[in-house]
């Protein structure tokens, strides 16, 4: 019996995919096929606006007529599509860059390849996005994953797309290094904002929580610690006299087409991430 539900669950989903594609692929398929370049230029902002306008539209009609599983949420749909999209046009970065791509049908195979692709990986990320949602807080690793799920996945998609390319120009190498190295740095700081706003909202006493004073207060403090905590690392990690960013170089290989660029930072700051949640745990324990 669950078999068979999951069954028709995926047999769904397949086809709200097919309809979204059948949505939103024409329009971008026909301007990049034209071969003019501002029209080709343009047919990717396009696939950009369509593939969030459509899949909404989509599930704005299938919820009004009862059916609400075939589409994700509107959130979800933006925060889930954003990500993928984002991850996705590293990718493609990375594809101009091919022996295939030089040829006019091999770029128009993997830019139409690209797009179904990309549509698909939206729609997964956005009822991903929708599953973890529903369990936000239920379980005892929530405190650990929440925060990783909420901070993380954008501002690490936008740092893999700018790292991803491979990019094999010698002679601008002094200044391609500065500029990976400030795209890098800004990254990075987004990502420190992103952690420590997640701190702050995720973990604050809120009054339905029905907290004493006390209680409070130590909440308080847990989150100055796993701040600090958090600011700690990043300074180790990025200070100079420890040569920590030499391994971390060697662990996300830049501009390689290397998809650990993607990975290495997520990875690195969930765990780091981890630990401040610990540490703020030991302290609510230990002043409670």
């Amino acid at each position: 019996m669950m078999r068979a539900e999951w069954k028709q669950k995926g047999y769904d989903w397949l086809r709200a995919v097919l309809w979204a594609a059948c949505g939103i692929l024409p329009l971008p398929f026909g301007a990049f096929a034209s071969g003019k370049p501002y029209i080709a230029a343009a047919s990717i902002l396009v696939f950009f606006i369509l593939s969030f306008a459509v899949p909404l539209w989509l599930g704005y009609r299938r919820r009004k007529a009862g059916r609400y599983d075939d589409y994700a949420s509107a959130g979800a749909t933006f925060y889930g599509g954003a990500v993928a999209l984002i991850i996705a046009v590293g990718l493609l970065n990375g594809l101009i860059g091919s022996s295939l791509w030089h040829s006019y049908w091999g770029m128009v195979f993997l830019f139409t390849l690209w797009m179904l692709l990309t549509i698909a990986a939206q729609y997964g990320a956005a009822k991903g996005v929708d599953f973890w949602h529903a369990r936000l807080r239920r379980y005892w690793y929530s405190q650990f994953l929440d925060p990783i799920l909420f901070s993380l996945p954008l501002p690490c998609a936008v740092l893999g797309m700018f790292l991803f390319p491979a990019f094999n120009d010698e002679s601008a190498s002094v200044s391609l290094f500065i500029g990976i190295m400030a795209i890098m740095g800004f990254c990075f700081l987004a990502i420190s904002i992103f952690v420590i706003a997640t701190f702050a909202f995720y973990f604050f006493p809120y009054k339905r929580y029905g907290y004493s004073r006390k209680e409070k207060i130590v909440h308080l403090l847990s989150i100055v610690v796993m701040v600090l905590l958090w600011v700690m690392v990043q300074n180790l990690l990025f200070n100079s006299d420890m040569q920590v960013i030499g391994y971390i170089f060697k662990a996300m290989p830049i501009l390689q087409n290397n998809p650990l660029v993607f990975v290495t930072p997520f990875l690195l700051s969930s765990l780091v991430i981890i630990g401040c949640v610990a540490l703020r745990n030991v302290v609510v324990e230990t002043l409670s």
